[in-house]
């Protein structure tokens, strides 16, 4: 939900760095108290001395400490790593922007992009019917020799 937030600001016209402020500060107590009552619903599980549960204590445990493990993650890092996976992929909060060329020339270079493939090396390696088959949403499958 928390990216949800940062999303719906910045398609509301806020900047980037004001929107993953504002959408951390709208999220943290929900976050927060839901991770804390999930740990403190499992605390009696795991202090239990009942011999009927033993089996369910490490997992009991384990489940715990990661929802607090995760609650680190998504309260510190993942707006920390937001931003910075932002400029890494070359957006930018303005259209008219220096370092936005600059992102468009370093796309051109680059064979592959997070999920893209370059259509035309693909096709190159391909015979001309198969690549019609591509087009059309069918694959054609392995060759046989």
């Amino acid at each position: 939900m928390l990216v949800v937030t940062v999303n719906r600001l910045r398609a509301d016209g806020m900047g980037m760095v004001n929107a993953v402020a504002k959408a951390s500060e709208l999220r943290f107590r929900p976050i927060l108290l839901t991770s804390f009552t999930t740990f403190l619903g499992l605390a009696p599980l795991i202090f239990s001395g009942n011999p009927a549960t033993f089996f369910i204590v490490p997992m009991a445990i384990s489940l715990a400490f990661g929802i607090l493990f995760a609650t680190v993650i998504t309260l510190f890092l993942t707006p920390s790593l937001y931003p910075i996976l932002h400029e890494l992929i070359c957006h930018t909060d303005t259209h008219v922007h220096v370092s936005h060329r600059l992102c468009d020339a370093k796309r051109r270079s680059r064979p592959l992009t997070l999920g893209r493939v370059r259509t035309r090396s693909v096709r190159a390696l391909m015979s001309k019917r198969e690549s019609r088959q591509l087009g059309s949403f069918s694959w054609p499958g392995p060759k046989t020799v």
